[in-house]
This record gives C-alpha cells, structure tokens and sequence, in this order.
C-alpha cells in the first residue's frame, strides 16, 4: 500500500510539472503576440516644403546629417498629449545619414495621431504653441504637420517642413563706381523711435503663426570684415551668389523710412528707406536689385517675390 501512494503521489507531482510548464509558455506567447500586434514605432520622413534657396546666412533646402526636428505628438490638437507629456510632447528627430531617429521612442496604438514638428529642436522647448524664435541668430526655423492620422498599422509620417521666417535677398551691381565695391555688412533696422521690426517672439507650430514679443526690436543682419562679397560690374544671376538676411515676418513697414536697410561698402555705410507698406510674409523671398552707382547707392522699388514661398522684388534710392 505504501508503495502505492508514492506512486500516485510521484504521478500527480509530473501532471502538476507539466500544467505548470505549459502555462507559463502560454503566459509568455500571448504577452510577445500583445506587443507585437497592438503597438508599433512611429517612423518619421522630412523635407523642406517647396524651397529653392540654398545654403545661405542659416537658410537651408536640405537637411544636413545631424539635424534635429522637435515633435509633439496628440490625439487631436496641440493642447492634448497622445500618451504622457515625457513621451508625446518635444520628442527629439535626430536625422543620421537617410533615416531619423526618435528619442524618446515613440510607440503607436490603435488609437489615431496626430504630428506636429519644429526646427530646429529646442531642448526647453514644452510650450507648441510658444516655441522661441528670433532673428538675431539668423536661424531658418520651421515648422510643419502631417496631415494625416497613424496608427499602429500605418506608422509613418511625411512631414512638409515650411520656413516660419521671411528671406530678404540682394542683386547687387555697379556702375561709374570707382572703389572696389567690397561690402562687409547688411543690416535692416528700425528708424530711430519706430518699432516696425520686432526681433523675437513665440511660434505656434500649427500653421506657424508668430507672436512679436514687446520691447524685443534689434536689427537683423549679417556681417564678414573679410567681405560677404565684392559688388561685381553686372549683376550676377546666380541666386546662390546673393547675400541672404532673416527677418522676422513685416506686415506693414508703415511710412517710407520707418524701417531701413543699411549696407557697409568699401567702409562707408549707405542707408535706404524701405517703400512704405511694404510686407514680408513668412516663408517668403524677396529679392532687391541694388545697383551702387557713383556715390550713391539705388534699390529697385520692384522687388520680385519667389518661392521660398515668394516675396518682393524692388529698390530704393539712397540716403547719404
């Protein structure tokens, strides 16, 4: 009898060995089948909407190895997170040879979202609807959306990356001038008392809207002591070869003279009055033919707008 019992007791000890064993399998398969069905890894795809420009005073038309975009990440608009605010809101896009890398991973469910990205990435940056933007730095910041909603079962988004700034370009020549012509300096300004041009402010990465921050009214310019260019006889029609300046978007420049554009040639500085009314929209490029001429220097009232998107195209006479 004794036999017996052990030999039952050793039986039921294998049967309960084995439910157990298959348990724990089936435990471990239905969490690896979980994971792999219900989640997948947002994957990122950038370019720069319709841009012509070239690399110039921080404008860009590609973005290089190394670049870095900031996505928030909702369930529907900018005042929402899709998962926790650590996870979906100023994620890193690194961009490294062909692909862009997430930091934070981002992972999808079933549940639809929504990307909305900016550059370049501000690491303090918590706020989509504030991020900082100057035109001190000459910094071409961006911003863009997917227009679509991803999921877990289509994950990747194409964002359309749009210029938040606007580009003022310059075709410059001269004539029955003597000097060499060498300018070191472009600057565009506010009038004494005037405060047409605002230098800073906060975008709304939506549609890019800025917000002009109050008392922030510095030039903006660009500046080489060993020459941004030597002003050529005829006016090249290379548009690589122009000097290129930033500015935060004008609606209206408000009277002839309120706002004006200075330029250091051969050591001396030329001032001209911005036409009256004149608008630089954001994402524009407005290209001025300036022709020095004797001692004086003259921009084309005509200022052609292109794609960036397009701006102007024009001059204006000299204040010597």
């Amino acid at each position: 009898m004794r036999l017996i019992i052990q030999t039952l007791c050793i039986a039921t000890a294998v049967a309960l060995s084995t439910v157990i064993v298959s348990c724990s399998k089936e435990d471990k398969d239905m969490v690896t089948d979980s994971i792999s069905t219900d989640q997948s890894s947002l994957k990122v795809e950038a370019g720069i909407y319709n841009s012509r420009s070239l690399v110039s005073a921080g404008t860009i038309s590609a973005f290089p190895s190394g670049a870095s975009l900031g996505l928030f990440i909702t369930p529907n608009t900018l005042d929402n997170y899709y998962d926790t605010k650590d996870n979906s809101a100023n994620v890193k896009a690194t961009y490294l040879s062909s692909a862009w890398s997430l930091t934070p991973p981002v992972l999808l469910t079933s549940t639809t979202a929504y990307v909305y990205a900016y550059y370049p990435y501000n690491a303090s940056a918590s706020d989509a609807h504030a991020i900082p933007v100057d035109h001190t730095s000459q910094t071409d910041y961006m911003y863009g959306k997917y227009n679509s909603g991803v999921n877990r079962l289509s994950s990747t988004v194409n964002i359309s990356m749009k210029h938040a700034l606007s580009m003022i370009q310059f075709k410059l020549s001269k004539t029955d001038f003597p000097w060499t012509g060498q300018l070191t300096k472009i600057e565009i300004a506010n009038k004494s008392g005037k405060t047409v041009l605002y230098s800073a402010g906060t975008m709304e990465i939506a549609k890019g809207a800025i917000t002009y921050t109050n008392g922030q009214n510095a030039s903006a310019s660009i500046e080489n002591s060993e020459g941004l260019l030597t002003i050529p006889t005829t006016a090249s029609t290379d548009e690589s070869t122009y000097p290129k300046l930033l500015v935060l978007p004008v609606a209206n420049s408000g009277a002839t003279g309120d706002l004006v554009m200075k330029f250091t040639i051969d050591g001396k500085v030329y001032t001209c009055d911005v036409p009256a009314g004149t608008v630089w929209g954001a994402g524009t490029k407005n290209t001025y033919t300036v022709t020095i001429q004797g001692h004086e220097l003259k921009l084309d009232t005509n200022v052609t707008i292109e794609d960036w998107l397009s701006g102007i195209t024009g001059s204006v006479a000299p204040i010597l």
